[in-house]
């Protein structure tokens, strides 16, 4: 009997990266093996702090940390490396299931150890990945040549830039995250800037 790999298919550049809104890390990102019923799966807590579900700290679902900088396809393979060393014990009537250390070297070899590592940007903040390409006329700021914020650009437009900003830096290997508050920034900016023109 084989574990069944639930790949993922979000169509998200780094699926497992979710950041709430207060903290000051990502969520960890982790492999699964539910060892009830043979599925492997790769996910990311929604827990704050240390908290586990029961079945977790029973043993019943096994976790294994990764790097949420992980993309879609790098999860995915590492799901299928972590699979191969997941088999049935008849005798036993249980699951063999890799160390730690081994699902900890797959996992390092899936974030450091492709040729993805060397050409993905991973994660930035938007006001830092647009730091350098933001110039200001007066009270309206362009970003890339591309975006433009006045005193008056509605909410409306400022989430359609947020979009097509993520879409933009996805393009480049990069995730995007508080472009809301970003992009709010530079019009509460120009609206400072048009009162004292």
């Amino acid at each position: 009997m084989k574990c069944s790999v639930d790949h993922l298919d979000t169509s998200k550049l780094h699926p497992l990266y979710v950041h709430y809104d207060g903290q000051i890390q990502p969520q960890p990102a982790y492999v699964e093996f539910d060892t009830r019923t043979g599925d492997l799966t790769a996910g990311w807590d929604g827990e704050i702090g240390n908290g586990v579900p029961v079945d977790v700290w029973e043993g019943k679902r096994l976790r294994w940390p990764i790097s949420y900088e992980l993309t879609e396809t790098e999860v995915n393979s590492l799901l299928d490396e972590i699979a191969e060393q997941i088999t049935w014990d008849a005798e036993e009537e249980e699951w063999s299931v890799p160390s730690d250390y081994d699902v900890e070297q797959l996992a390092y070899n899936a974030t450091y150890n492709t040729s993805a590592a060397y050409t993905a940007r991973g994660i930035w903040e938007a006001a830092d990945w647009y730091s350098d390409d933001a110039s200001w006329d007066g009270a309206t700021v362009t970003i890339i040549g591309e975006w433009t914020i006045t005193a008056t650009t509605s909410d409306t437009d400022l989430d359609k830039i947020a979009v097509a900003m993520q879409e933009e830096a996805n393009g480049e290997g990069v995730t995007l995250w508080r472009i809301d508050s970003y992009l709010s920034d530079l019009r509460d900016e120009a609206i400072e800037k048009s009162e004292e023109a």
